[in-house]
């Protein structure tokens, strides 16, 4: 995983792009989403065109995205008010790509 901020975290590698808390965050986000979307489809590759082991891959990663993900995301709204399971859904779903 790269560091877009300016300290590396456990599993970040190279050298850190000192981007900004928030957008590190959300760039951050966008990485991990992205990583799913390759594993579906290297998944989806491997399967052979078999529909029951695509569909199965797709909820893996539609699972995946809308647990996983939401559930790395965290803070306020306000600076008290802690973001709310809906708009964690929310924030994914524009960081998604369009075909998803």
């Amino acid at each position: 995983r790269t560091c877009f901020g300016t300290v590396a975290a456990a599993g970040e590698v190279g050298t850190c792009e000192n981007l900004p808390v928030d957008y590190a965050s959300l760039m951050s986000i966008q990485q991990d989403i992205n990583i799913l979307q390759m594993t579906r489809w290297t998944a989806m590759q491997a399967s052979g065109g078999n529909m029951g082991n695509d569909q199965a891959s797709e909820k893996a990663f539609t699972d995946k995205l809308y647990t996983t993900i939401t559930g790395l995301i965290g803070g306020t709204t306000n600076g008290t008010t802690a973001i709310s399971a809906v708009q964690k859904k929310a924030v994914v779903t524009l960081m998604s790509p369009p075909q998803m």
